[in-house]
This record gives C-alpha cells, sequence and structure tokens, in this order.
C-alpha cells in the first residue's frame, strides 16, 4: 500500500504545497459499530469506550491503531474504524518529504459513503463497498449503524452472502434496499439497487 501511494505522488508531481487526501482500502481499516452510552459523560470517555471495543475485538494488535469515531446523531449507535498508526506516520512523511500536505486520510467506506447520493425509502438498507481485494458490508437503520463486515472480495457471491448476513441477523420479512458502490482505479462508480 505504502509503495503504490509513493508510486501515485511521484508519477504525479504535484506541487509543493499540494494538500492531499490519502484514500485507505477496506482490508487496510477495520471498523467497529460502538453503542450509544447515556453513561459516559464526555468525548474522552466516549473515545475510551471506542478503543475498548477494538480491543476486545481484536486483542493487543488494536493498540497500534489509530481509532476514529463517526457520531451520526446523538444517542445513536456509531460506526468507528481503525488504522495502522504506523502506516498514517508513513503517509505523511511520505508526503512531507515531497513538501505536500497530507489533510485527510479517509477509509474507502466512508470515502464512498460521502462522495455517493442516496436515495433510500424509510427503513433498513445494506451499503456495500466492492473494491479488488475486500468488500464491505454496512447495513444502516435511518438512524444509526447496525451491522459492519469486511470480507475477502474474491469469490464472494454478494447475494448470497447478504441472504447469510440477514439470517444471522435475525432479521424477518423481505429484503431491504441494496447500494452498491465499486472502486475502478481512483473513482467510484454507483450502481443502484432496489432490493439484495
Amino acid at each position: 500500500m505504502l509503495a503504490a501511494f509513493e508510486r501515485e505522488l511521484d508519477a504525479r508531481a504535484l506541487k509543493p504545497g499540494t494538500r492531499l487526501t490519502c484514500v485507505v482500502a477496506g482490508d487496510g481499516v477495520r471498523y467497529r459499530i460502538v453503542p450509544w452510552s447515556d453513561e459516559l459523560a464526555g468525548q474522552a470517555q466516549r473515545q475510551a469506550l471506542v478503543e475498548q471495543c477494538f480491543h476486545e475485538a481484536y486483542g493487543d494488535a488494536a493498540r497500534a491503531w489509530t481509532v476514529r469515531l463517526h457520531t451520526r446523531r446523538h444517542g445513536a449507535a456509531a460506526l468507528a474504524c481503525a488504522l495502522d498508526t504506523l502506516l498514517l506516520d508513513r503517509l505523511a512523511a511520505l508526503a512531507r518529504t515531497r513538501r505536500l500536505e497530507l489533510v485527510s486520510v479517509q477509509p474507502s467506506l466512508m470515502h464512498a459513503w460521502n462522495q455517493v447520493p442516496r436515495r433510500t425509502a424509510p427503513g433498513l438498507f445494506w451499503f456495500v463497498c466492492i473494491e479488488a481485494h475486500a468488500t464491505t458490508l454496512l447495513l444502516m437503520s435511518p438512524t444509526e449503524p447496525l451491522h459492519v463486515k469486511l470480507l475477502p472480495a474474491s469469490g464472494i457471491e454478494l447475494a448470497r452472502t447478504l441472504d447469510r448476513e440477514w439470517f444471522a441477523l435475525g432479521q424477518e420479512g423481505p429484503h431491504c434496499p441494496l447500494h452498491v458502490v465499486r472502486s475502478e482505479a481512483s473513482a467510484w462508480r454507483v450502481v443502484d439497487r432496489q432490493a439484495a
């Protein structure tokens, strides 16, 4: 990943001072859904809960990660992501040595989410980000994320995978709308479907 980032920077021959946003592919990111708790008094306690969620899921490896929380609304669960801190430091150093300004590092799922217009009916919906090496499934309600899962992209049958996830989550009734985003080089292409 770092070698590809370095090659991309050198190939573009950007002017000093150029502001950069780096999008990290799904296989370089870990996600957790963090429940809301009224007992937490402030942002520091909320951050401690987020870090604890990753430590419980991934063990001591999570101590080397930078963890961020994307809060949509008060009282709702939130999506958190974790990136290797050494990776973030190295990305910043590669930009700095070229006199470029790294202003943002975004997980591909959140980058796609922010770039793609969503036309969703009330209720649950799947947001699926398909990349070369990983597929990320995100089940959303109108108010909060409910489920996130990262899968290897090779050999995945999306309809069957979503059926299994739907069943494992104990959902009944018809499937919800599905929004699929595929990465192609550095651009995003949208494939919109109404039902899985």
